[in-house]
């Protein structure tokens, strides 16, 4: 029978999960910033070509993109080591703060693509990268879509 001490499902401390929930923001933020940053598509790419170019690009940026929104539980895993399994809630409670960064940041849908998409087009190159994760292409030029 285990000890009180021993229980591997106590609730983490106050300071663990504030801890968590601020690495998981500043990484957010950092993402924000630097994960979405792609070479621009040259007006005038065949669209095949800008397809193939645009996807490599958002590959790249996705790993990236997912090797920092994991930190937080990699880290929360190390902690529980460390703890020697006693805060094992407390890895759930990281591993829970990356997931959420990951279905922001790295799951294949509008906000990620888009963000992509942005970049790849600032030139002024039509690149078809939503077409590519068949998602429906938006409206661009003077009708946009509501």
């Amino acid at each position: 029978m285990l000890a009180p001490d021993d229980d591997p499902f106590v609730a983490p401390t106050l300071w663990l999960v504030g801890a968590q929930v601020f690495a998981g923001l500043s990484i957010h933020a950092l993402l924000d910033t630097i994960g979405y940053r792609v070479p621009a598509i040259l007006p005038g790419t065949p669209a095949d070509e800008a397809q193939k170019a645009g996807v490599a690009a958002y590959t790249q940026r996705t790993v990236i993109r997912l090797a920092l929104s994991e930190l937080v539980a990699l880290a929360s895993l190390a902690y529980v080591f460390a703890m020697g399994g006693h805060d094992r809630v407390g890895y759930v409670t990281g591993a829970l703060v990356s997931i959420v960064l990951l279905s922001i940041h790295v799951w294949p849908w509008s906000r990620p693509i888009d963000r992509t998409l942005a970049g790849l087009q600032r030139d002024g190159a039509r690149v078809p990268l939503r077409e590519a994760f068949g998602l429906e292409p938006k409206l661009t030029g003077p009708i946009q879509e509501l």
